[in-house]
């Protein structure tokens, strides 16, 4: 079987991310609040102040320290209001962020004066974001209450999760995988490590990763295909975007040192999307740099900048994804008519709504890759006969082939490509 160009596949991606700033802007106008009044923080409790220093860091949440509350968006900067970033200044203990879009989920950070980093936002259940495209018709303001901390961790009185928020079991242990790359925005928001908060110097630095799945195979003159237990995940590569709207140019190459077991060490990377790269944003790829389940630190040479990303474990990645699950649907010449399918969780479970999963901006592509007829003006390369482009709406269930000249005996593999709603991009492969 020929190998599909992940590479290719990757850039048309991210371009038609890139091209999605003159859509419709879904703005709700909403409303976060909260108060550090009265809760209990670290340097006011004297035994959570002694067990911390046994655990997490000591940092003083109190009212007279935090000054600036940020609201960061997962969704791309360039279509977001004020590039995905609001942020509130702290008067007497309280905050108020007004204008937020609810088609994205978003994470929050505190600071000091000095934009010093202070703890971020969680939840009880343990996420570290708000996925505000679930949010309860009609819901124009959130509450948090009282906030608390311990350490870095900063917990709200009020849980939007499961009331302004709703979500089923399945969602949530998803989004606890998926959302890892977006959250360490709001764990380590100082990734040049300069002392201050990067999006309060206006930078972002957003990592994300790539899988590639082998998701199962169609196995005789089956239809639908047989599901690989357990699912086969590949060269989950990691890569990261800057936007930097002051920026005149960006380094041709970054370099990579991992954690022990990554095999990294100043590793040069081998692709930046130049396609990709353009004003304010530059894409980096770094190709070669396979991640290989290795959790840690990865510090990465960006120009004359040293950014650090503590990447989480990866190894239960292949049970925390959204499998889209085909059935090929074939012209009585043996042709391919149409492709439906389904949405399911690894393990079967069909408790979710694609919609809380996946983005629907970027919409989702199918390709085919195998030899003979492709669809006539086709110029996609390689091994791939037939593209979709990223076209198709979630949550919809089938694709008619717009050209129906493809043997479905020539092909070798169908491929769904997507992204979950904090940019991660997913390849989820079937043989054939």
């Amino acid at each position: 079987m020929k190998k599909f160009n992940i590479l290719l596949l990757i850039c048309v991606a991210l371009c038609f991310a890139s091209c999605r700033g003159d859509s419709d802007e879904k703005t709700s106008g909403l409303t976060i609040k909260g108060t550090f009044s009265d809760g209990t923080h670290a340097k006011l409790n004297l035994f959570e102040r002694f067990l911390n220093f046994f655990s997490t860091p000591v940092h003083a949440l109190d009212p007279s320290s935090v000054a600036k509350v940020i609201v960061i968006s997962a969704g791309d900067p360039w279509c977001c209001n004020n590039n995905g970033v609001y942020v509130s200044d702290v008067k007497n203990g309280n905050f108020s962020i007004g204008g937020i879009q609810t088609d994205m989920a978003v994470g929050m950070i505190f600071a000091n004066a000095a934009n010093g980093f202070l703890g971020y936002l969680t939840m009880s259940n343990g996420l570290n974001s708000l996925p505000l495209n679930q949010l309860e018709d009609g819901t124009s303001v959130i509450d948090l209450g009282t906030l608390s901390s311990a350490g870095l961790i900063v917990e709200p009185a009020h849980d939007p999760i499961g009331n302004e928020i709703q979500l089923t079991d399945t969602e949530i242990a998803i989004i606890n995988q998926v959302s890892g790359m977006f959250s360490l925005i709001m764990k380590n928001p100082d990734a040049d490590g300069d002392g201050q908060v990067d999006l309060l110097q206006g930078v972002r630095y957003s990592p994300y990763l790539v899988y590639t799945v082998t998701a199962g195979t169609f196995e005789g003159e089956n239809l639908t295909p047989t599901v690989s237990s357990p699912l086969t995940l590949s060269d989950p590569q990691f890569q990261f975007t800057v936007f930097e709207p002051t920026a005149t140019t960006f380094p041709d190459y970054v370099y990579i040192t991992g954690p022990s077991g990554s095999g990294l060490n100043n590793t040069e990377s081998n692709y930046k999307m130049d396609g990709f790269c353009s004003g304010m944003l530059c894409g980096y790829n770094c190709g070669s740099v396979v991640l290989n389940y290795a959790a840690g630190n990865y510090s990465v040479t960006y120009g004359t900048k040293t950014l650090t990303f503590s990447i989480p474990d990866q190894s239960g990645a292949n049970e925390s994804l959204i499998l889209i699950m085909p059935e090929v649907v074939l012209n009585i010449d043996g042709t391919i008519n149409k492709i439906s399918w389904t949405y399911q969780a690894p393990d079967g479970s069909t408790d979710f709504d694609p919609l809380a999963l996946i983005d629907v901006e970027q919409k989702i592509s199918i390709q085919l890759n195998g030899s003979g007829d492709c669809c006539e003006g086709w110029s996609g390369g390689g091994a791939q006969i037939y593209s979709s482009y990223n076209t198709i709406e979630v949550p919809e269930q089938e694709h008619v082939l717009h050209c129906q000249n493809i043997l479905w005996s020539n092909v070798d593999s169908i491929s769904f490509t997507y992204n979950d709603i904090y940019k991660n991009i997913y390849f989820i492969r079937f043989n054939h």
